[in-house]
């Protein structure tokens, strides 16, 4: 209730210094209040801190013009019922690889091992990044099948990227029939690698002194999505793609609060 007050009396001090300015330019006295004006400043700084929406919108517009690096990785396992073996699945990767006009690095890629491959690849708009897929055997009717991508990529193609790696894992795990019993899931890391900004969700820390914080884990959870933040990475977990959808749109990638 403290919080909803104190907003309340700044909106009104920003309204009546507005006003009273206003009335000054309209009947052309001689001297504007530029001091009223400069008043704004720490006003429109407590809504800042205090409206949840004007905090969250105010960091991703600088995140968007920034153009800083984020560290995106996405990972995607199913239980499939029918996997054949490994070689198969590369055959028919570097296929669905050549119809997404991907074109893998031969001299990047590390050699397989026996369960899982890796592509360095380039599309079409000579971004690269690595791809690892696994097929673990779970049972003699069961393999834990794992796509996971990596990118570095500025925070405003986050998004689209995201989109990209739906739309990869389909037709790589459309190769197959999943086991109806096993619930699919996703994982997301956002890494910023910048020491002045951590990304956060929902949550984050502050503190209230001028004390340095090396180091913080907060472990949460939003209905069927569980997130944990750490110093410059948040790291989020769950059997629907939708909640992992709504935390990319909703995340705040460089706010410096700590």
């Amino acid at each position: 209730m403290t919080r909803y007050i104190r907003i309340g009396l700044v909106v009104v001090s920003i309204v009546w210094t507005i006003v009273n300015v206003l009335i000054t330019v309209i009947t052309k006295a001689p001297l504007v209040n530029l001091i009223a004006l400069c008043g704004l400043v720490p006003l429109f700084t407590v809504l800042y801190q205090d409206i949840d929406w004007m905090f969250i919108k105010i960091n991703k517009v600088r995140a968007w013009f920034s153009q800083k690096t984020v560290s995106f990785t996405v990972k995607h396992q199913i239980i499939v019922d029918n996997f054949d073996d490994i070689e198969s699945l590369d055959s028919k990767i570097q296929t669905i690889f050549k119809k997404s006009e991907l074109v893998i690095d031969e001299t990047k890629s590390p050699n397989p091992s026996e369960e899982t491959m890796y592509y360095q690849v380039i599309n079409k708009n000579k971004l690269s990044f690595f791809i690892s897929v696994a097929a673990s055997r779970e049972s003699d009717e069961l393999t834990n099948l794992i796509l996971k991508i990596e990118y570095q990529i500025a925070y405003r193609d986050v998004k689209q990227k995201w989109e990209d790696f739906l739309m990869l894992q389909q037709k790589i795990f459309n190769l197959y029939s999943c086991d109806v019993h096993e619930k699919p899931r996703f994982e997301v890391w956002i890494k910023t690698g910048n020491t002045q900004f951590n990304p956060f969700y929902r949550l984050t820390i502050r503190h209230l002194t001028n004390v340095r914080i090396d180091n913080f884990k907060l472990t949460y959870s939003d209905d069927n999505l569980k997130v944990t933040s750490t110093l410059h990475q948040i790291y989020a977990k769950s059997d629907s793609y939708i909640a992992i959808k709504k935390m990319i749109d909703e995340y705040v990638p460089l706010s410096n609060v700590l």
